[in-house]
């Protein structure tokens, strides 16, 4: 769920309190070790690499899991 979003007002295309699937988020690939915690820069991954990041059109990407004590995220 999106807790905090800034983002210029006119290309608004996620607000807080909204959500996506979890399975087919970036933050998911992360996860699964599919993506790295940080991207400097989105345009230079595969176009398939980021879905939500084409649809977003977000330039970079930082994600951070939370992992418990059990190793489960």
């Amino acid at each position: 769920m999106f807790r905090f979003v800034e983002i210029d007002v006119s290309l608004a295309t996620m607000q807080p309190g909204n959500s996506e699937n979890l399975e087919t988020t970036d933050c998911k690939r992360v996860v699964d070790g599919r993506l790295p915690e940080f991207i400097a820069d989105t345009a230079r991954l595969p176009a398939d690499a980021l879905p939500a990041g084409g649809r977003l059109r977000i330039s970079s990407h930082l994600s951070t899991p939370v992992v418990l004590q059990d190793s489960s995220t």
